[in-house]
């Protein structure tokens, strides 16, 4: 980290990270590894598609339906992708919002 906010050596933004792990927004270069986490055996069932699977269109669709803030959580050594986090489905009036993570079962 360089300590200031900006991009360090690796290129990827200190503002949402840790020693092993940074945040960043989610980009479309992101949808394939995304898409792949939805269709997991492992996941497949217990997840949005309710045990069909989807497609890669539907997958998107779903991932920015409801959303306040989502992030690529991504290793800081390799820069390879993790998985996700969001907020999602805020209620303003009552002050709260959804937290999901969603981690791949390979990291």
């Amino acid at each position: 980290m360089n300590g200031e906010g900006g991009l360090s050596e690796d290129g990827l933004s200190d503002v949402l990270g840790g020693r092993r792990v940074i945040l960043r927004p989610v980009e479309p270069t992101d949808y394939t590894f995304l898409y792949r986490q939805e269709v997991e055996l492992e996941y497949s069932g217990l997840w949005r598609g309710t045990g069909r699977t989807p497609s890669p269109e539907k997958v998107v669709t779903d991932l920015w339906a409801g959303v306040l803030a989502q992030f690529v959580v991504v290793d800081r050594l390799s820069a390879a992708p993790l998985g996700l986090v969001k907020l999602y489905e805020p209620s303003f009036e009552h002050g709260y919002s959804h937290c999901g993570v969603d981690g791949s079962a390979t990291a």
